[in-house]
């Protein structure tokens, strides 16, 4: 990944919103989450490139919809949308944030959509059709990589 560019709460850089879950971390957080609901598995993970629905961005976000399949039988997808500082500030127009502690340097669930702030970017889940908290085992693990 390549640091941003410009102002830190205007650029994105070369984040690919695609590149920042391997199917190992998605096993890590799912059975974070909850082990019964998610048992160890080897997932596969297809992913897309779509555009964002957050807002207008002065850089394009970089976001990316993740499909998923374990055994046995686990299957759905959610959307990675990353975005800079103001992106990341300006969700709270839209829905009163709930914070989330002890998740990057600052985090809160929108609406039903968790979001992280980890130096100059940020990242939230839309699209799950897992639950808030799964949402936000997935960010654990997608924030040290912003």
């Amino acid at each position: 990944m390549t640091a941003s560019t410009g102002s830190g709460s205007t650029a994105l850089g070369a984040i690919d919103a695609c590149t920042l879950l391997t199917p190992a971390d998605f096993a890590a957080a799912t059975t974070a989450n909850d082990a019964t609901q998610y048992p160890t598995s080897t997932y596969t993970l297809r992913t897309e490139s779509v555009k964002t629905d957050v807002g207008p961005a002065v850089d394009q976000h970089s976001a990316c919809t993740y499909h998923y399949t374990g055994a046995p039988g686990y299957t759905g997808q959610f959307t990675l949308d990353v975005m800079t500082v103001a992106e990341y500030k300006s969700l709270a127009t839209f829905d009163k944030p709930k914070p989330i502690a002890g998740l990057g340097d600052e985090a809160a669930v929108f609406g039903s959509r968790p979001a992280v702030l980890k130096g100059n970017h940020g990242a939230l889940i839309a699209n799950s059709q897992g639950t808030v908290a799964f949402a936000t085992e997935i960010l654990r693990v997608v924030a040290p990589k912003l």
